[in-house]
């Protein structure tokens, strides 16, 4: 219990940073399109948290979630993973697992690997979605094939957990899902 507060607060601390950090550039991020948003310099600066004040980026923060929201219904799988983790950690937003399981399969479905291991995590043990060892191997499949090492562990002890009937079938989904999610998106 007092590992997930911690992995909580890191969280929260992560996106509040975000919001500090990323107040005064809203500014000039606004006519910038949801693909040169520079995602990866904003999760940077997460972990720097403990330097800012809290409260004032708690008060900037829904800049960030209103940008992210627009950026993910636009379809852009940065964003939507992103809203995904919030709402699965209540972080910026009510914490809601189908909400999160609903972003993070749009992402998912849009080539993101990270999405793509996250939702077959949920998928295994039924966090905002039917617990399903056959769509779970299939997501976590294709998060392993892109080289995630995790992905790769989880997904082999659902496979060992499998009768051969329902491994033949997961692996065809996987063959399925990798045409549909992730060959569009391979550079």
């Amino acid at each position: 219990m007092a590992l997930s507060r911690a992995l909580h607060w890191c969280v929260w601390c992560a996106l509040i940073l975000i919001a500090v950090a990323g107040a005064t550039e809203m500014a000039a991020n606004a006519g910038t399109s949801c693909a040169d948003l520079e995602y990866k310099r904003i999760i940077a600066e997460f972990r720097r948290c403990a330097e800012f004040d809290c409260e004032k980026a708690k008060a900037d923060f829904s800049i960030w979630v209103g940008r992210f929201r627009e950026c993910a219904d636009q379809g852009y799988a940065k964003a939507q993973l992103f809203l995904g983790i919030m709402y699965g950690y209540g972080i910026g937003l009510p914490e809601n697992d189908a909400e999160a399981a609903k972003w993070l399969r749009k992402a998912a479905e849009r080539g993101h690997s990270d999405a793509q291991y996250r939702l077959g995590d949920l998928y295994a043990y039924g966090i905002g979605v039917p617990q399903d060892d056959t769509q779970a191997f299939a997501w976590l499949y294709l998060a392993a094939a892109q080289g995630n090492k995790i992905a790769e562990e989880s997904k082999n002890l659902i496979a060992a957990s499998m009768t051969l009937k329902e491994y033949i079938g997961a692996q065809n989904l996987a063959k399925e899902y990798w045409q549909a999610y992730v060959l569009p998106f391979l550079d």
